[in-house]
């Protein structure tokens, strides 16, 4: 009798082995989840009512093929399985001995049925759009989702929007369409009719959002019956599910235990990928006390082990929670501590009640996580004979939001200094001044965004017009006289390993490694004496591949290959850049000053070897030297305070900023030649 078992038991893992089942388990921990990917009809333009997009689903045909050592079980679904993010998927798993799916995504389809009329709210008109509203379907918290015909905005994106866009409206249990006039549909009747005829041709325009409340729909009796004495070990399915383990952890260098044993807080906490606590008492323990979900956001509550209180909310209306980029939360509390998380909210689901009472021993954050402030400065700072190189100290403090940081110089027997102190730091910088030199020089700024816009080349090419030195400007990119290798959006990452991106082809790529002399060759270029390499926001903005480690090995790759096609090439090394200087990029920031002292431990005093770090983040001024616009004036605001527009990107005088001390260490690397 056993032997014939274990028979049977082979035939079936053989034919298992030939059908295309997408994973097997130890356990019964697994489950299979739904997918929410979007397809458009045309990826050039944005999705619309007539650029209608599909969303792919699990379970497609209406069944699932679960595969057992017995043979295949097929259960049926009520619905196709979706997915909007890792913490909001629909799942197909076994729950207390029962075989089912959980629901984590709501489906609205609109049949024209709706309650709908034009929206009235000034605020939200424009001249290229009507916009409509009608009761929400279904309760809903977070607000966003993805659309068959129309692209899932924000409200605060969708009140000045000159697009089609569907969103929540700011009134609790309301729903906004907004359509450009060109389509067509200019009144309630004619959006019903729109809507109608598209429902039944079998193509209705569905929207997809988190559920507020997750709900198990259990498979019949049959199904459950015939998987009670069996393993699962796989399914089959002609949609595209997706296999894994249920294994939720969190990141040990930031909690003390991967996990609380609650599921609820383990969901959210899984997705903080970084705690930094500044102005902290070093001998202090915090910990996460308890996630609090309201109708408008999710508070997070953290404490002391002295009994401080510190908190802060994700508010479902200014956040997306469907994206992979980390959200800064900053928890705040009576005293002068700041808890700061970072949190990718793609792998995070809202517990839908609170969740707390939660100690040290269960929620505790590593010592780690305490940051001292530092100041971040290089040892020296090269400024040209006759020419003004800006030298903004403030950039240069880390983890501190508070303290004024002062700057004064002095001249002794031994050179000029800068001396930079913020509260009890302090540190000293040597001033140096280049030889002058007359030279031609080709020069090639190659890099990201900074430089493809053509502003920062365009700056330093003026200041060199009437210099000694005379600049030659090599790359295939720019459209001007002053050539360069920029690339928006770019990090030192792509230019190792992407043949592509952003419209962008990479000619630095050859057999999948970036190789220098092969584009000097292809493009037939006879030298270089300098290179500006401006890399590094992109990377640290790269989930996946962020760590410093991991970046500071490609800029080695680029170096080393340039030096491998002419050792004598002197490469500047541009310190990124900071952003514009306020609360909310202050994470940011923090992030950018730790990769420049990286920067400095990596790099620094290698000018022997033809490497020299520009310290270009301390020459833009963090808050006059950005661009802004006036804000919108209307029902809902009346702040008439400017607004920054672009976080990131300097205005002219920025890039002129960084230009003037880019000239002052073209000259250094003019002078070491």
């Amino acid at each position: 009798m056993t032997n014939r078992k274990i028979l049977k038991f082979g035939a079936l893992l053989l034919a298992v082995s030939m059908m295309p089942v997408s994973a097997y388990a130890d356990d019964a921990s697994w489950y299979m989840e739904g997918t929410g990917e979007i397809t458009k009809a045309n990826e050039s333009v944005n999705t619309n009512p007539w650029n209608q997009a599909s969303i792919a689903v699990g379970g497609a045909n209406g069944t699932v093929e679960l595969v057992t050592v017995w043979g295949g079980v097929i259960a049926n679904l009520d619905a196709p399985l979706y997915k909007l993010s890792d913490g909001y998927s629909d799942k197909i798993i076994e729950k207390d001995g029962v075989w089912g799916v959980e629901r984590n995504v709501t489906a609205v389809v609109f049949d024209g049925s709706e309650d709908w009329e034009v929206y009235k709210q000034a605020g939200y008109q424009n001249s290229n759009t009507i916009i409509f509203t009608c009761t929400a379907a279904e309760d809903y918290a977070i607000q966003n989702g993805i659309s068959t015909h129309f692209d899932v905005v924000l409200d605060s994106e969708q009140k000045n929007r000159v697009y089609d866009g569907i969103s929540f409206g700011r009134e609790q249990g309301t729903i906004l369409m907004r359509f450009m006039k060109v389509r067509g549909v200019n009144s309630a009747e004619s959006l019903k009719s729109y809507l109608k005829g598209q429902y039944d041709v079998g193509n209705p325009v569905t929207l997809l959002y988190p559920a507020v409340e997750t709900t198990f729909v259990p498979f019949d009796d049959e199904v459950q019956d015939k998987l009670k004495n069996t393993e699962v070990m796989g399914y089959r399915d002609s949609g595209s599910l997706r296999f894994g383990q249920d294994d939720i952890e969190l990141s040990t260098e930031i909690f003390i235990n991967e996990n609380t044993g609650n599921d609820d807080i383990d969901r959210f906490l899984c997705g903080v990928s970084d705690i930094r606590i500044l102005n902290a008492d070093e001998d202090e323990k915090y910990f996460i006390e308890g996630i609090y979900p309201t109708e408008d956001g999710v508070t997070v509550e953290a404490e002391s082990l002295s009994g401080e209180v510190y908190s802060g909310t994700l508010y479902y209306n200014e956040q997306d929670f469907l994206t992979s980029q980390l959200t800064e939360l900053a928890l705040k509390g009576e005293d002068d501590t700041e808890i700061r998380l970072r949190i990718n909210l793609y792998e995070v689901k809202v517990p839908s009640s609170t969740v707390n009472g939660f100690t040290y021993d269960e929620t505790g954050m590593t010592e780690d996580c305490i940051k001292s402030a530092a100041l971040v400065l290089p040892e020296y700072i090269c400024i040209a004979e006759n020419m003004k190189t800006p030298f903004y100290a403030e950039n240069s403090l880390i983890y501190d939001n508070s303290t004024e940081v002062e700057i004064a110089g002095s001249v002794d027997e031994n050179g000029a200094y800068l001396t930079v102190t913020a509260g009890e730091l302090e540190e000293t910088v040597e001033i140096i001044t280049p030889a002058e030199s007359r030279e031609r020089i080709n020069i090639m700024f190659l890099g990201d965004s900074l430089i493809n816009q053509d502003y920062y080349t365009e700056a330093v090419a003026e200041l060199f017009e009437d210099d000694s030195i005379k600049l030659s400007f090599i790359g295939t990119r720019g459209s001007g006289d002053e050539k360069h290798e920029g690339r928006g959006g770019w990090s030192a990452y792509d230019y190792c390993n992407s043949s592509s991106k952003y419209g962008y082809s990479n000619p630095f790529l050859n057999d999948g490694e970036f190789d220098f002399e092969y584009y000097m060759y292809t493009n037939d270029f006879d030298g270089v004496d300098i290179i500006v390499l401006n890399l590094g926001i992109n990377d640290l903005n790269l989930l996946e591949h962020n760590g410093h480690d991991e970046i500071i090995g490609y800029f080695n790759e680029i170096i080393d290959s340039i030096h491998d096609y002419d050792e004598n090439i002197k490469v500047l090394v541009n310190i990124p850049t900071l952003t514009y200087n306020s609360e909310e990029n202050e994470a940011y920031r923090y992030d950018r000053l730790a990769f420049a002292q990286t920067l400095y431990d990596s790099l620094g005093g290698k000018e022997d070897e033809g490497i020299i770090l520009v310290p270009l983040y301390l020459s833009v001024d963090p808050r006059m030297s950005y661009k802004y616009t006036e804000p919108v004036i209307d029902e809902f605001n009346q702040d008439y305070g400017m607004l920054v527009t672009d976080a990131t990107h300097p205005s002219i005088a920025g890039y002129r900023q960084m230009a003037e001390m880019t000239y002052s260490y073209i000259k250094l690397a003019a002078a070491m030649k």
